[in-house]
């Protein structure tokens, strides 16, 4: 197909607009078409038809079909209120004038466009009607939002904002339902707090429950207050709603306290008393199901089970709300949660007593307990009871087992499970090639787990399953495992022509592809893309700066990081940095700066691990205490007086804190001793005497009082070392550091021995035959 027409991307809207006509363009497209009209979705062999804003988005699609191959265009044109959709054709470029407070804002009607009917007819009578069109939009766009689609997962909340800006715009109150689907508009999107923002805009009324007057959005006011405030907005769905959106942020401690609201029961948060919201308001059954969702989604099970005895069954006098399949589904699932697999089987056998025929929630969550006993036989056999029960079995069910296995590293097993899944009608979706594909990863297996992305990829049955940013990320991954940056980067272009947007775990995947391929530049290139780079992603550009010699760039942005407090490094990710910046400074023979690296975090009030110590160890190339100590020869780069002199600052330093350090470590210290000789050898002989355990160490600081001694100069290692000449004499006088050394069975024989290799024995004469005198002749 040959493009017909011109277009442009300048609209206020962001849409792609036509601009014009090519001159052979056919009669059929200038008679459907007009100036102005937008391109929104595009359908080709990529993928179904998805949203586009960009005129490269066009192009790409229509470039890259195959031979004779048609590409659908879908298009928009937006009209003025009080058009006939059904003449849209004979429909002038000329606006119509209309009040504000009876008119739908163009934005609204361009996005109500899409999905109306051809026999919808567009007018601004009434507030009714407009409330009416509103919630006929909002339901349109609810119904068909997939959640997991990361090209229109932010639709519907964008519907929500054009919703209101209208409704603000005729200045009418909301209403209760049309309320109700603008906050569940923003629940599906992930967008929480405008919902709660709305309800309290709209109703006047605390998001948390108490009495204290609301804070005035000054943003949201700004946009949407011209709506009236309706206290008969405050209901049971909307307070259900209210629920959910804290149940979303995770906040279960808000959420008990709207439910005290609704119940007028101070009791059920301990928190401060709440109002009462309106005498009108009762909680029912899906109420209570919603807090009982999100206090069980907090781990918090004894109040859910509190929460649990607190409802009636079905069969006893309604005196509070009765539980019904999916307050069961709930708990069973709690208890799967916790390994509580007993508790999860009793309730499972409770429920069907009191007449509930079970689901594929309820047997799903059977499985998940199962399996967090590694008992996949009784997993395997509750599938097979599913089907003989006459129970849907889902996609769901089978992952949980796909992941357990998974996780144990059983992945042939999971194999034959997607298999026998398949054969029973149950196609895969893209969580299970993601667990399969993560498990290929956790048996150190990238270049499988790349097959099986591309396998997937080249099927036009699971093609469309891939076009997932977890995926992606997963063979990004794979991937940097394998050092190859440059499919790393394929892969990003290819997500992006897919219409799949980057995430920060793709980005930190493709930062981790470029370091491992030593393209340090290009990960820090990545880094800068990052809007809020997390504290894994601040790790690899520490890393990354560190593979290009910026040391202390790299000090400072651990520093700012603990600072600042905000996406800070967790103490694992600080550890790692340290042990980075410390490692790359020493291969460098920055001995200077990997010694105020050491100093800074120590001064942070972190203590040297394993990792540490061994890192120094590798950087240095010291020679283990196993090796033969003498100098074979060959001659080092490193300055040896300076390596030696950072060994001996570390000590000092561990000594400071009254720290330990590793024995491979202090092995290693003395076996450079010991291999270069002289003053090195005298010392780490010195540095042996001083060696003590922890325990002993312990003793020593216990008893350290209970015999009074004159007090004698104290000298550090690296004083020693320096200064050695003058003090060589007045050793017994001197007080010198306590050598503190973590040793386990498993080391103690490669201590002794470097140990030995540093010790100054007498020197034994030889005897000597006594001299024969030889005869003389008289």
């Amino acid at each position: 197909m040959r493009s017909s027409f011109c277009w442009k991307t300048h609209s206020h809207d962001g849409y792609v607009q036509i601009s014009g006509f090519t001159e052979d363009v056919p009669d059929f497209v200038t008679h459907n078409l007009r100036v102005g009209d937008r391109i929104i979705a595009v359908d080709s062999t990529l993928g179904k038809m998805w949203p586009v804003s960009t005129v490269d988005g066009v192009v790409s699609s229509v470039t890259t079909r195959l031979p004779g191959q048609t590409v659908q265009l879908k298009f928009e044109r937006v009209v003025e209120d009080g058009s006939d959709l059904r003449v849209i054709d004979s429909l002038d470029t000329k606006s119509t004038s209309t009040d504000v407070k009876d008119s739908l804002s163009k934005s609204l009607i361009g996005a109500y466009s899409k999905y109306a009917d051809s026999d919808t007819i567009v007018d601004g009578k009434g507030s009714k009607d407009l409330l009416a069109r509103c919630r006929g939009i909002l339901r349109r766009y609810i119904s068909v939002h997939d959640p997991i689609s990361e090209r229109s997962s932010g639709i519907p909340a964008l519907v929500a904002d054009r919703v209101l800006e209208s409704i603000s715009k005729a200045e009418i109150p909301l209403d209760p339902v049309t309320l109700s689907l603008i906050m569940n508009a923003y629940i599906s999107c992930d967008q929480p707090n405008d919902a709660l923002r709305t309800f309290e805009g709209t109703t006047g009324v605390k998001v948390d429950g108490s009495n204290d007057e609301i804070d005035i959005d000054v943003d949201w006011h700004q946009v949407n207050g011209g709506i009236q405030r309706n206290e008969e907005c405050l209901n049971l769905v909307t307070a259900t709603d209210v629920i959910r959106a804290h149940a979303k942020l995770g906040d279960s401690v808000l959420v008990k306290k709207v439910l005290s609201a609704i119940e007028d029961d101070p009791d059920t948060v301990d928190e401060g008393r709440t109002q009462v919201w309106s005498t009108n308001v009762k909680p029912d059954t899906k109420c209570y199901n919603t807090v009982l969702a999100a206090i069980v989604n907090s781990n918090n099970l004894q109040d859910a089970e509190n929460l649990f005895e607190k409802m009636c069954e079905p069969d006893q006098h309604p005196t509070c709300p009765q539980r019904n399949i999916a307050t069961y589904n709930t708990m069973v699932g709690a208890y799967a949660r916790a390994g509580r697999r007993k508790d999860a089987y009793d309730l499972f056998t409770t429920m069907r007593n009191h007449g509930f025929k079970p689901d594929k929630y309820s047997v799903t969550s059977l499985i998940k307990a199962a399996t967090q006993e590694a008992d996949f036989d009784a997993a395997r056999n509750l599938l097979i009871d599913m089907k003989v029960a006459g129970i849907e079995t889902d996609v769901v069910a089978y992952n949980t087992v796909i992941k357990a296995l998974c996780l144990k590293n059983s992945w042939f097993e999971a194999k034959e499970l997607v298999a026998e899944m398949e054969s029973r009608g149950i196609n895969p979706n893209s969580k299970t090639y993601g667990l399969l594909m993560n498990g290929l990863l956790r048996l150190n297996k990238p270049g499988p787990c790349l097959t099986l992305f591309e396998s997937a990829c080249a099927d036009q049955r699971t093609a469309s399953l891939m076009e997932n940013v977890q995926l992606y990320t997963t063979a990004i991954t794979a991937s940097a495992t394998l050092g190859d940056y440059e499919r790393a980067f394929e892969l990003v272009s290819r997500m992006s022509f897919a219409g799949v947007k980057p995430n920060i775990k793709t980005l930190t995947a493709l930062m981790g592809s470029c370091i491992s391929a030593g393209k340090f530049d290009t990960a820090m290139d990545v880094y800068d893309k990052i809007p809020n780079p997390d504290g894994y992603a601040q790790t690899l550009a520490i890393r990354a700066k560190c593979g290009m010699g910026l040391f202390e760039e790299a000090l400072n942005s651990v520093s700012i990081s603990i600072k600042s407090g905000e996406n800070s490094l967790s103490g694992k990710q600080l550890m790692q940095s340290y042990n980075c910046i410390i490692g790359a400074a020493l291969e460098q023979e920055e001995f200077l700066l990997a010694k105020q690296t050491m100093d800074n975090l120590l001064s942070e009030g972190l203590i040297p691990s394993k990792k540490s110590f061994q890192r120094i160890i590798d950087s240095l190339d010291l020679a283990p205490a196993r090796e033969n100590l003498e100098d074979s020869g060959e001659k080092r780069n490193m300055n040896e007086d300076a390596q030696f002199e950072y060994l001996l600052g570390v000590l000092d330093a561990l000594e400071a804190r009254k720290l330990s350090c590793s024995a491979p470590f202090y092995s290693a210290v003395l076996a450079e001793g010991a291999r270069s000789g002289k003053l090195k050898r005298r010392l780490a002989s010195i540095i042996s005497l001083a060696r003590t355990t922890e325990q002993n160490s312990i003793q020593l600081e216990e008893n350290e009082n209970i015999t009074t001694v004159a007090p004698k100069e104290v000298t550090t290692w690296l004083g020693l070392w320096k200064n050695y000449a003058g003090l060589k004499d007045r050793l017994d006088d001197i007080q010198l550091q306590t050598i503190r050394v973590n040793i386990n069975g498993r080391e103690l024989r490669s201590v002794l021995y470097a140990e030995r290799a540093v010790t100054f024995g007498r020197k034994k004469r030889k005897k000597t035959a006594p001299k024969r005198e030889l005869p003389t002749l008289n």
